[in-house]
């Protein structure tokens, strides 16, 4: 197989986040595709605990829990 065809292969890559099964498919080498799918994860780990209603500290319930006015990030604007 040719470093072309090999590239041109989608590889895919599975993960659980936001209480649903996520599916990646990346068409690169091997290695570019699991670097860019350990980003892809990490990216849905980090918006989950920034949005989860089921992580206490998270920005969501810190901010349905406040009382006043609270500063946040322009991902929950």
């Amino acid at each position: 197989m040719s470093r072309t065809e090999q590239v041109a292969r989608p590889l895919r890559f599975q993960f659980r986040a936001m209480n649903t099964d996520v599916e990646v498919q990346l068409s690169a080498g091997r290695e570019e595709a699991e670097h860019a799918a350990t980003l892809v994860k990490n990216w849905f780990e980090t918006q989950e605990q920034r949005f989860s209603r089921f992580v206490a500290d998270s920005e969501l319930n810190r901010l349905n829990g406040s009382t006043g006015w609270i500063p946040i990030s322009a991902a929950m604007d």
